[in-house]
C-alpha cells in the first residue's frame, strides 16, 4: 500500500502522502463554509 492518508468523520479523503516518496496531495476549498477564511469571504462578499 503505497498512500497514507486522512479522512474527516465521514470518510471523506482529504489529504494524501506516498508511503516512500516525497508525494502529497491536499484537498481544500477556500470557499466552504466550515472554514473560518470561507465563512468570513462568504459573508463578506
Amino acid at each position: 500500500r503505497p498512500l497514507a492518508e486522512t479522512a474527516d468523520a465521514d470518510r471523506e479523503l482529504m489529504a494524501l502522502r506516498h508511503a516512500t516518496l516525497p508525494l502529497y496531495g491536499v484537498q481544500f476549498h477556500p470557499e466552504a463554509l466550515l472554514t473560518t477564511h470561507g465563512l468570513a469571504a462568504g459573508l463578506a462578499g
